[in-house]
């Protein structure tokens, strides 16, 4: 429920949210300014490096992910918190035939 709210009242100005007494926005990274973490970017930022290089939209890997458009959106949408887990990595590597590793770092992101 949460989510949808968000989604409801992402594009109002502060003032309006304020005076709207929305208190969950500061829960959101858009208002905090806090940038998802750098494992997770990393993944998000590798996922659609391979879906551009083989010409995927973002439809047609939701499609082949089994997921709705708008999740695949969210998650390259640094404004918001969507992010992989490991069952859409296994998947992932299946739809571009490699390991699942080629998603991760090679080493530990500090």
């Amino acid at each position: 429920m949460r989510a949808q709210i968000y989604e409801n009242y992402v594009n109002l100005p502060i003032h309006v949210l304020i005076k709207l007494d929305i208190k969950f926005v500061k829960l959101h990274p858009f208002f905090t300014g806090k940038k998802m973490d750098a494992i997770n970017d990393f993944v998000i930022q590798k996922v659609k490096k391979f879906r551009t290089e083989r010409n995927f939209s973002q439809a047609t890997l939701a499609t082949k992910l089994g997921v709705s458009n708008a999740f695949l959106g969210q998650i390259e949408d640094p404004t918001h918190r969507a992010k992989y887990n490991l069952s859409h990595i296994n998947k992932l590597a299946i739809i571009f035939d490699c390991s699942p590793k080629a998603f991760l770092p090679e080493k530990p992101i500090m």
